[in-house]
């Protein structure tokens, strides 16, 4: 994963790109106030480490734009407990 932000401060604009791996998904349920439900994205790396959490209707947003513009990519892998998974086009025989 990459990661890259921008900072603007007193002391002026300060750019940060840093690559990590993602270390957990966590999914944060809230039966009493399902508003405040959120999936966040745990990463580390040597020198950092972070969460990036995103409401559910930000999850909902951003897998509409993904779906909408799948089909551009020929070919991606899905990694899981049990190794990839090709989902691209087959190959002719």
């Amino acid at each position: 994963m990459r990661v890259r932000l921008k900072l603007v401060n007193e002391g002026g604009e300060e750019r940060i790109d840093h690559k990590t791996i993602v270390r957990e998904i966590m999914i944060n349920e809230d039966f009493i106030n399902p508003k405040n439900e959120s999936i966040a994205i745990g990463f580390r790396n040597k020198h950092s480490s972070g969460i990036i959490e995103f409401s559910i209707t930000e999850v909902e947003q951003l897998f509409k734009e993904v779906n909408n513009k799948i089909h551009i990519l020929k070919t991606f892998n899905i990694f899981g407990t049990s190794g990839a998974i090709n989902l691209g086009e087959k190959k002719k025989k």
